[in-house]
């Protein structure tokens, strides 16, 4: 499995800071042993998105911190788990496993941080966090606390669905069967939080892992890119994107004009991952 990614940020109609942080890193790993080839190389990508909260500046503060966190993740860390890929017979479970128990590590360390600053300084802050990291065996772990969103969609049925839950007061009405799903668009409450990173002195980050196939996407969005935009109209336009960086920024970056012509006040942040074989004339085959 190949990756291509794009994103694109605004700080929307009203803020005059972008609280938004977003991250798209990408790696290769060698892999050996008996159903490897000698010279194979494995491919990992990982899509992050923060929505920061708290006054001028301090929602920025929290939402980079996440950030730079899973940063440094993976340019150090995770190479240390992916390096026994060079022994023979070792699986990707292990390895799954490694980067789950990492995850909830370093959101409970980033919350103390938070805490902490927060307390240090007299002010009080916050951040949503969503970050998913796919193999290219299709394997993939996500985590995610607050109403940031990450979405799969794919292309060539045009199909999206929301792979994670919303851990906001409105969502939580929902699951409940309180309010519709349409009511909780125009909610004054939405943007209640049930969880988030900073706020209180635990925390409780959904941790979940699955498995893509190629010709899929993940979209990883803050609320204000998913507020004035229907889940339909992002299956139709995301499901054209099927491999071009350059083409996906194009795309995410109309959509969020969309969203300010709409009204969209929040900041507007979106991440774009496009899951393919080896040669893209496969998807455009099946798309037709």
């Amino acid at each position: 499995m190949y990756f291509t990614a794009g994103a694109y940020s605004d700080a929307g109609l009203k803020k005059s800071v972008n609280q938004d942080s977003i991250c798209i890193l990408q790696g290769e790993y060698p892999m050996h042993g008996k159903f490897f080839n000698e010279n194979r190389r494995g491919r990992v990508v990982m899509g992050m998105v923060c929505d920061g909260m708290g006054g001028e500046k301090q929602g920025e503060i929290a939402s980079k911190a996440g950030i730079e966190m899973f940063r440094k993740w993976f340019t150090k860390k995770l190479p240390e788990h992916l390096k026994k890929y060079e022994k023979p017979g070792n699986h990707s479970d292990d390895v799954l496993q490694k980067v789950s128990k990492d995850f909830e590590t370093m959101i409970n360390n980033l919350n103390h941080d938070m805490c902490r600053y927060g307390t240090d300084n007299g002010i009080r802050l916050g951040t949503t966090l969503s970050v998913i990291i796919i193999f290219d065996d299709g394997r993939y772990i996500l985590a995610h606390t607050g109403d940031s969103r990450i979405y799969r969609i794919e292309r060539h049925v045009k199909k999206i669905s929301q792979i994670t839950k919303d851990q906001s007061l409105v969502a939580d009405e929902v699951r409940k069967g309180i309010i519709t799903k349409d009511e909780a668009l125009k909610d004054s409450r939405r943007n209640i939080l049930t969880e988030c990173i900073g706020i209180s002195d635990s925390v409780s980050p959904i941790i979940e892992t699955g498995r893509i196939n190629t010709g899929v996407s993940v979209l990883i969005c803050s609320d204000g890119f998913y507020h004035e935009i229907r889940e339909s109209e992002m299956g139709e336009r995301l499901s054209e994107m099927y491999g071009d960086k350059e083409e996906i920024k194009r795309a995410l970056t109309d959509m969020i004009r969309v969203c300010k012509s709409r009204g969209e006040k929040d900041n507007i942040s979106a991440v774009l991952i496009t899951c393919r074989g080896r040669d893209r004339r496969d998807l455009w085959l099946r798309r037709k």
